[in-house]
């Protein structure tokens, strides 16, 4: 399921979990230059398949392949891409972190060329977010030990009345949210993946 943009000159592909995830994105990216991937569950293990071939005839992989409009024939020409970044946008639990790992490796292995040209990156989806009327702002926690100081940093402020709201996903993500943390260019928390930050995965992960 591909939603597309209409102006590629400055654009990025997200690369989501999901309809659930991509009809949440819908709502709040930027038509113009934002385009929308969801992935139909997780793609094979590029460093555990038997060969390239076996990962190109994957559903996922080559919906990905068609979404970035390369002719792929043995070497991915990285100037043929239809974007100008590819972001991989997953739900901030385990299951979300290994489909991060999937996807980057995968880009690692076989499409390494888009990380030499930086063009590979990663958007972290906070998990935690705390509301109050003391606050303009909900704070945003984007693991358990930034919750924890979070927590402590309204408490030690006298704010009493914190809700917690824990994200399972981002379709569960208020537009708000999902807004400020994962689409805004001047809000969220983006990282350009780098070959290090694959083989740290790599090794971790195992392949």
């Amino acid at each position: 399921m591909l939603l597309d943009c209409t102006d590629f000159s400055d654009s990025e592909l997200l690369i989501v979990e999901g309809k659930s995830a991509a009809n949440a994105l819908k709502r709040v990216v930027d038509r113009r230059s934002q385009a929308v991937l969801a992935l139909q569950g997780k793609i094979p293990n590029a460093a555990k398949a038997k060969s390239l071939q076996k990962l190109l005839e994957n559903p996922q992989i080559a919906s990905l392949i068609e979404a970035l409009g390369v002719n792929f024939s043995g070497e991915f020409q990285a100037d043929q891409m239809r974007y100008q970044r590819v972001v991989i946008l997953t739900d901030p639990d385990a299951d979300g972190i290994h489909l991060r790992v999937l996807i980057a490796s995968l880009f690692y292995l076989h499409f390494r060329v888009v990380l030499e040209q930086q063009k590979l990156f990663t958007i972290y989806a906070p998990l935690y977010s705390l509301h109050s009327s003391h606050l303009e702002t909900p704070a945003i926690a984007y693991n358990h030990s930034q919750y924890i100081e979070a927590l402590a940093d309204l408490q030690a402020q006298g704010v009493s009345d914190a809700v917690t709201t824990r994200y399972k996903g981002l379709a569960g993500m208020d537009q708000s949210i999902l807004n400020q943390c994962c689409v805004d260019k001047e809000s969220r928390m983006i990282k350009l993946v780098t070959m290090s930050d694959c083989n740290a995965m790599l090794r971790a992960f195992g392949g």
